[in-house]
């Protein structure tokens, strides 16, 4: 009976239940370790590409690597031709764009200034070739980019460039009506076949300038964009602002469709001046804290859910495969990473590979392990008096 109990508990902390949800499992790491990194799924594989790396220089690189969630391994592959990072990057049939992004730092008259390019390369996963293809109409750097009807819209800023990757070439959209207070914080998906960006946006009100957090949706189909509904962190004593991240999201074939906002966040406390009209309101900053949130949007129910993620780091990507998150490289503890994370979503129920492992440190795993021990030692228990109570009554 023992030995069939602490099978199990070992079972379960080694993650082959395959209906272990909102889990997060630590995966082999990537060769390279790098931030600022493009990532993305073709074909069941995950592609980390580009980024500021560790290296003589610590300069940014074309560092091309595969990885395969089946074998938990990693491969090097022929690197980008131009180094860079903070671009964006889609899959489309197979090929991989990764567009703009920062290719250096200058400086004018002394201080320093990223250097946005306006480069679009694509990577054929058949061949492990590159080719270059027509440039963005302006460069930029902390681009946000999706892939609708077979096109790719790239924001840059508050422009919208869309690229017909068959034509090749490109065409100017609306501009987001919303200016981003900082464009290193937009984390975007396609939800719906539309594209829903988060961020700190510049906004006015009564005369007044201030810095807040935004959703904005743009539709494709009619060229035009809305605002989504940020009540889901709507607090007048405390703000909770995306710094940056990445997302990912659900098909609904092993988990129900939500998207996960994999985001970096400052916590802003203020100390607000009595005023009959908030917006007029003074506010003084007395405290900051970091944190990271995994934002789970409904994109049927519209409800917003805020889950916990283990490790804080920024600069990182986020890819999905078998609607299994994995979330690559980043700044963690401000050294350069290559640690890669595999996320079991809510409501997850396909087949973990064997290979998977559970932190300790989630909430649910831990819960699982005490719960079974917990049992185990209670049937123990049971199971010793009633075996005494027999000897006694033998005697």
């Amino acid at each position: 009976m023992y030995i069939c109990l602490i099978s199990i508990c070992f079972l379960s902390i080694q993650g082959l239940n395959p209906h272990v949800e909102d889990s997060w499992n630590a995966k082999t790491p990537m060769t390279h370790a790098r931030a600022g990194l493009g990532v993305v799924t073709v074909d069941e594989k995950i592609y980390a590409i580009g980024g500021y790396a560790v290296n003589e220089s610590y300069e940014y690189v074309g560092t091309t690597e595969r990885y395969d969630p089946k074998t938990d391994t990693w491969v090097t592959l022929t690197p980008m031709p131009t180094p860079r990072g903070y671009f964006a990057i889609v899959a489309y049939e197979d090929k991989i764009y990764c567009i703009g992004g920062e290719e250096g730092v200058s400086r004018v008259r002394g201080r320093p200034f990223r250097v946005g390019g306006c480069v679009n390369e694509v990577y054929d996963t058949a061949t492990n070739s590159w080719s270059t293809k027509a440039s963005m109409p302006l460069g930029g750097a902390d681009l946000q980019a999706g892939v609708v009807d077979g096109k790719i819209f790239v924001i840059n800023g508050c422009d919208l460039h869309m690229y017909d990757p068959i034509a090749n070439f490109w065409t100017n959209k609306t501009r987001m009506p919303a200016t981003p207070a900082m464009p290193a914080s937009l984390v975007s998906a396609v939800v719906d076949d539309k594209i829903v960006v988060i961020g700190i946006f510049t906004i006015f009100n009564l005369g007044f300038e201030y810095e807040g957090q935004r959703i904005m949706v743009y539709d494709p189909k009619i060229d035009m964009w809305s605002e989504g509904n940020v009540s889901y962190i709507q607090d007048i004593s405390k703000r909770s602002w995306t710094a940056g991240g990445a997302a990912g999201a659900t098909s609904g074939l092993y988990a129900p469709q939500k998207v996960y906002f994999i985001m970096f966040t400052s916590d802003f406390f203020y100390e607000f001046t009595s005023s009959n009209m908030p917006a007029l309101q003074s506010m003084t900053l007395y405290n900051t804290t970091t944190i990271m949130y995994n934002r789970v949007y409904d994109p049927i129910s519209g409800v917003w859910l805020t889950m916990d993620v283990p490790t804080i780091r920024e600069g990182f990507g986020v890819a999905v495969v078998d609607d299994l998150l994995y979330v690559i490289g980043g700044w963690c503890g401000g050294e350069i990473s290559s640690l890669n994370e595999q996320y079991v979503p809510i409501g997850y129920h396909g087949t973990l590979s064997s290979n998977t492992k559970f932190s300790l440190t989630n909430k649910t795993t831990v819960a699982v392990v005490i719960l079974i021990l917990t049992i185990g030692i209670i049937g123990g228990l049971f199971f010793y008096l009633k075996e005494r109570k027999k000897l006694r009554a033998n005697e």
